[in-house]
């Protein structure tokens, strides 16, 4: 039986969805096409990967679909696309690397913190002026940021009240168990500029170093009207290592 075989990934990297297909290879055999896919979540060298791939063949009488392929059939397509991927070379590409590297990197409340701004202005702008949310306050602020989150996280406890400190306790904005993370959040307004928000974060700070659960702290500081005076200063002053709480200063826009 002639097999033509076309790797298509010989590296991996995870997908988006759990319903995408991580290709590996496309095996011709006559004018039959057979395609050979690793889970969605797979990374790394392919080759790795085929003893959990599945072998699948267009479905001729639904655009779109595939059927699974199994047997004999099912094994010779692994054995040969496995030979064709003995030949590829043993390191990946530096495109994949670096892929790996971003990847691996990412912090989806670095991203959500500094995008914050972009997304309130994009909500402004609804088909037909359809009502939405335009965020005034702190309280705004809060409720699209826990609507974001929800996107990457699944425990997200907004009643939680920091140790006593001062004489008193503080409800935190929201705490992310499975990050030890804080996210504490303030709108900046008149009465409430540089100065004032300086001293709140101290203040927070000294207040999570207590909390058992927090191990990082991320602060953001609305500031659409520019309220905040060196904006910068402030967070290279106050993002950093404070005993052992990892503490990160967000003033938007920037």
């Amino acid at each position: 039986m002639s097999l033509k075989v076309r790797i298509v990934k010989p590296f991996l990297r995870p997908m988006g969805s759990d319903e995408a297909l991580n290709r590996i290879a496309v095996v011709y055999v006559g004018r039959e096409e057979y395609r050979v896919s690793a889970p969605a979540k797979a990374e790394g060298p392919a080759i790795e990967w085929l003893d959990h791939a599945f072998v699948r063949q267009p479905d001729p009488t639904t655009f779109g679909s595939e059927i699974e392929v199994s047997g004999e059939m099912a094994e010779q397509i692994l054995e040969r696309v496995r030979e064709e991927l003995e030949k590829q070379p043993a390191v990946a590409p530096a495109e994949v690397k670096a892929a790996t590297a971003k990847a691996a990197a990412f912090d989806p409340i670095q991203m959500l913190c500094s995008r914050f701004h972009e997304l309130v202005k994009q909500m402004r702008v609804r088909h037909a002026n359809r009502n939405t949310l335009d965020v005034g306050d702190e309280y705004d602020v809060q409720d699209l940021m826990h609507a974001l989150l929800r996107v990457f996280f699944d425990d997200i406890r907004d009643e939680e009240w920091t140790p006593s400190y001062a004489g008193g306790a503080a409800r935190m904005d929201f705490l992310l168990p499975e990050v030890t993370t804080v996210l504490e959040m303030k709108m900046a307004r008149k009465g409430l500029g540089a100065k004032e928000i300086g001293e709140q974060l101290i203040i927070d700070i000294a207040k999570y170093r207590e909390h058992p659960k927090c191990k990082r702290l991320i602060c953001l500081v609305y500031d659409p009207n520019g309220f905040v005076a060196n904006p910068r200063g402030i967070e290279r002053d106050l993002s950093k290592k404070h005993g052992e709480l990892d503490v990160e200063v967000f003033i938007i826009p920037r």
